[in-house]
């Protein structure tokens, strides 16, 4: 997961390669190398299979979280950025055509370590927005027998997780997608979305929304250089798709194709981890080595450390070597 840029929730928290101080891979030369420097921790496995991580821990502490229901998405869409950023961790799963007036609702999950007192929770999800308070623990699909918390607390490992310890996860015939926008861009992403024609076949199980911070991994999708100069640094919003498989697979390829188009607008990047069709020109213009120095130099070391291209495929080849990566900075 480190490696394809997955990530967490949070406007202050990075994606998961964050927590790693250093790495030790095998590359496709067969030799055996320390990295430390951080740009590359985002790499795919192109630098070659990673045979230790060191982490970065933190001590044991415990989460309070505030679960709102039946959020309002007009309501929500105007004031979503600031809502993101109210909570050091935000989830938020976004139905576009149910709710009161048809118009789409939301349920979202906010949470904060517990401190020496828990205050009681705001009765709405931010002032004149809406939502009610929820206690009954939500259902999920995937893990009947462990549902989700609603408010309340508890440690760390079982109110952050959404499949808990314990749970029985049977096999699902689901694919899934997610795209990256800046947090700003959030209000009209999801607008744009919501006007995809067919939008229950394409959304069946709605998009759940999750900010995180900027980083400076040259391969990431939340890179800082996609950001802007936003003040105080950029943060970026993660739109995550779970959809159903069809026998001939035409349904999910839709889906993605139309996804992908209502969000081009807002220069969408997608999850590496995920399902995407963004052509090598897609990816060479955002990831090639004429784009960023660094990566330039992720591009030249991947050549070097895998000249004969075990660990890679054709796609990867062409992004490398259409601006001239062979050249070291």
């Amino acid at each position: 997961a480190a490696l394809t840029g997955t990530h967490g929730c949070g406007h202050r928290r990075a994606v998961i390669a964050d927590m790693i101080r250093s790495m030790t891979v095998v590359g496709g030369d067969g030799q055996l190398r320390e990295v430390s420097d951080r740009r590359f921790f985002v790499h795919l496995g192109l630098l070659g299979v990673v045979v230790q991580l060191t982490l970065r821990c933190v001590p044991f502490y415990r989460v309070r979280q505030r679960c709102y229901d039946n959020i309002p998405l007009p309501a929500f869409l105007e004031r979503s950025v600031e809502i993101m950023q109210s909570a050091s961790h935000a989830q938020f799963w976004v139905d576009f055509k149910h709710g009161v007036d048809g118009r789409g609702k939301v349920l979202g999950w906010l949470r904060e370590r517990c401190g020496t007192s828990e205050p009681e929770p705001p009765a709405e999800v931010f002032p004149g927005v809406g939502g009610a308070l929820r206690f009954d623990p939500i259902p999920l699909g995937e893990a009947p027998d462990w549902p989700i918390h609603a408010t309340g607390s508890g440690p760390w490992y079982d109110m952050l997780a959404f499949f808990r310890l314990g749970a029985t996860l049977p096999i699902n015939d689901s694919l899934q997608t997610e795209f990256f926008v800046t947090l700003s861009a959030l209000p009209d992403a999801l607008r744009a979305l919501s006007r995809i024609p067919n939008l229950e076949q394409v959304m069946s199980h709605g998009c759940e929304v999750r900010p995180l911070a900027a980083d400076d991994f040259a391969l990431s999708p939340c890179h800082a250089r996609f950001g802007g100069h936003a003040l105080g640094g950029p943060t970026f919003a993660g739109l995550h798709f779970t959809m159903d498989v069809d026998p001939s697979g035409a349904k999910v390829s839709n889906a993605v194709r139309e996804i992908e188009l209502a969000l081009r607008p807002f220069g969408a990047r997608p999850h590496w981890g995920k399902l995407f069709t963004n052509s090598v020109t897609f990816l060479d213009a955002v990831y090639g080595p004429r784009q960023h120095p660094d990566c330039a130099f992720f591009w030249s070391t991947m050549l070097e450390w895998d000249p004969t291209g075990k660990l890679r495929n054709c796609w990867f080849d062409d992004v490398a070597t259409m601006g001239g990566a062979q050249a070291k900075l």
